[in-house]
């Protein structure tokens, strides 16, 4: 038979079929397909939700590769779609027991549900209060909540003014006066949408320690306040995360469906033997047949990125060895939970373990010096924090225009007031750009079950008064300007 060049037209089961399982490989076509077929895929969608939803703790505990893929490809679709209809099940999903919702959605919960929430809910915020409300959800979802409502206000659909009136509420007791990271989120959103009739009660929330001042501290709050309300209520648009517009642009270019090649060494540069080993084993290290349960959408790719990230540097992978506790390490007092879940709550006592001092066993970090009068640099040390936090920390100084340096062995973040931040691993030359110019720029720290890893895309060297990077494609940029002496002083403190 002669081969016309037309595509088959896929049954609504084929769709269906094909979105049911992870299989390495993005369904692009059957995206397609669910797009051109909006009215009746919609409906089957829904019941892909429902049955999750049903079914969530005998899928948490069965599906041990974590193949199930359907519900992920159902929510991104429905939030394209701006399908009402899964609004109630969404927030459902969310309200699953902390457990079950971290085993089936793991980052998303951080890294993509607040968009979702968002992008169904037609304006009606009623059930994503209900979720921020209810104390006995996970706290990270609760998070995601309060931060659609900030993509609510991004987009033109709530205003500034009426979501402050209902964080308002959360202060004054709709939020239980207890630490988590509800209290985080609250208090960082609210901070955005600068928080002059707010300021009081935020100093009262750290008189009580409900948001952890690794976070976000009150000296952060007091920067935004020092500033023109109009210039932080104009950058909110630019910053803030936006709609669920186009599934396959927001999913095709993960790394989950774009295995690494393996990197070519930079040219011209010095690589000691240990990190040639590195080199050399990355694409089998990277290439893992058994993804996490979900992997989140900052993960990248360097041969397919989205339209709209245009960086100067490409991307590759380089696992931190050290090993650390982090939110989702299996807790050292011997649980058997997550380290989140258990030890790191910031109501638990600290684990007792072997050497673990107790200020390692918490999500939070020391207190960072207070900046000298006159001065707009800080230097200080993270001690055993979620590094993608302690990232989004240091964007949102460089955010700011304010140059600071933290250390924590063997990582080193900072800022500039130019609003460029960098990510540093001071035993292997290792560089990640974090942000440029203000503008955050999509990288990937992944935590697993025993360490994290971070994709790294250069190699540094500070020579004087300039850094140098040499990214993965061979080319070497000299970046003068950048507050070296305050890097160098905060590596020597460090004992680096």
């Amino acid at each position: 038979m002669r081969d016309t060049g037309v595509k088959k037209k896929m049954e609504i089961q084929e769709i269906l079929k094909a979105l049911e399982r992870y299989t390495r490989v993005f369904p692009r076509e059957a995206i397609e397909e669910a797009v051109r077929r909006r009215q009746e895929i919609t409906p089957e969608l829904l019941r892909v939700l429902e049955h999750t939803i049903e079914n969530a703790e005998s899928l948490a505990r069965d599906d041990e590769d974590g193949s199930y893929f359907a519900y992920v490809y159902a929510m991104y679709l429905l939030a394209q779609f701006r399908e009402t209809r899964a609004y109630p099940l969404v927030v459902q999903f969310a309200r699953l027991p902390a457990d079950t919702l971290d085993s089936l959605m793991s980052d998303f919960i951080t890294d993509g549900l607040d968009c979702v929430l968002a992008s169904v809910c037609g304006g009606d915020t009623a059930l994503i209060e209900t979720l921020i409300e209810d104390p006995n959800a996970d706290e990270y979802a609760r998070s995601a909540g309060i931060h659609a409502l900030m993509v609510l206000v991004a987009a033109g659909d709530r205003t500034r003014d009426e979501v402050m009136a209902y964080f308002k509420e959360l202060f004054d007791g709709r939020l239980e006066r207890l630490p988590s990271n509800a209290w985080n989120s609250l208090v960082s959103c609210a901070t955005d949408l600068y928080p002059d009739e707010l300021y009081g009660r935020i100093v009262r929330a750290y008189e009580d320690d409900l948001p952890e001042s690794g976070y976000m501290s009150l000296e952060e709050v007091d920067e935004v306040l020092a500033l023109d309300r109009q210039t932080v209520l104009d950058r909110l648009p630019k910053g803030a995360p936006v709609y669920i517009q186009d599934v396959i642009e927001e999913m095709e270019w993960w790394a989950c469906f774009n295995p690494p090649k393996r990197p070519k060494k930079p040219k011209g540069a010095k690589i000691p033997e240990r990190k040639r080993e590195q080199y050399d084993s990355l694409f089998l290290k990277a290439v893992h047949p058994n993804p996490p349960k979900f992997l989140w959408p900052s993960i990248f790719s360097p041969e397919v990125k989205p339209a709209s990230w245009q960086p100067e540097i490409a991307a590759s992978n380089e696992p931190v060895r050290p090993p650390k506790i982090m939110p989702n390490d299996r807790c050292p007092c011997g649980s058997g939970k997550k380290f989140k879940k258990c030890c790191g709550r910031l109501d638990s006592p600290p684990a007792s373990i072997g050497t673990i001092p107790p200020h390692a066993a918490r999500r939070d970090t020391m207190p960072l010096p207070e900046e000298s009068a006159g001065a707009c640099s800080t230097q200080g040390q993270f001690v055993a924090r979620d590094p993608r936090r302690d990232a989004d920390h240091i964007i949102g100084k460089a955010q700011n225009g304010v140059a600071c340096a933290v250390a924590q062995s063997p990582l080193v973040y900072f800022s500039t007031e130019t609003g460029d931040a960098w990510l540093l691993d001071m035993d292997d030359h290792l560089a990640l750009c974090l942000a440029r110019g203000g503008e955050r720029l999509p990288f990937r720290i992944m935590e697993t079950a025993e360490t994290f890893n971070i994709e790294w895309n250069a190699d540094f060297q500070i020579d004087g008064d300039t850094f140098t990077v040499f990214d993965r494609s061979g080319l070497v940029k000299s970046i003068p300007g950048y507050p070296l002496d305050m890097i160098k002083q905060t590596i020597r403190a460090a004992g680096f």
